[in-house]
Order: C-alpha cells, then structure tokens, then sequence
C-alpha cells in the first residue's frame, strides 16, 4: 500500500537535499545509480523522500583521506598527435599482454 505520509521532493530540491547539483543527480539516474522517478506532471518529475534517504544511508562512504590518497595526474590530451600517441601506448601494451 501506498505511504500517505511519504513527501514528494522536486528534481532542484533533491539534488539540494542530496548535496550535489542537478546534473549531478540526472548522471546519477541515467547510470541508474539514484532511486526512480515519479511523473508527477507531463514536464515534472519528483523523487519519494524515503526512497532518497534509503539510498544516502545505503551509499559507500570513504573518509576524506581516501578521496586522494591513491589519485593519480592525468594529463588530457590537448591535440590530435597526443591522442595518437596514447593511442599507440594502448596498441603496444596490448600486444606485450
């Protein structure tokens, strides 16, 4: 049966209730990482407040050191012979393995 009591919290107001912004939350729902929505109009969509605050309980928590204790520099490739070259890393260790 349906909770009466459950509150129906707009896409904005999650995403603030959450702590991250709403593109944040939409990567969230395409790698279906994030409770589903609610219709709750042709263009509105919403989210059950229970099923959110199961979702932050249930969530992997780190501690701050971990965030960047193992973070390695990558470097973005800025022009085509870059990407080239990565390229052509990627084909030599493949075929060393």
């Amino acid at each position: 049966m349906f909770n009466t009591s459950n509150k129906i919290l707009c896409l904005s107001a999650t995403a603030e209730y959450c702590g991250f912004s709403v593109s944040t939350l939409n990567r969230l729902r395409i790698i279906q990482d994030f409770p589903k929505a609610i219709q709750i109009s042709e263009r509105r969509i919403g989210f059950l407040k229970d099923e959110v605050d199961e979702w932050l309980l249930n969530r992997k928590r780190s501690q701050v050191g971990d965030l960047s204790e193992h973070r390695v520099k990558v470097r973005c490739p800025q022009t085509s012979r870059d990407l080239d070259q990565i390229y052509q890393r990627r084909v030599k260790a493949k075929i060393a393995s």
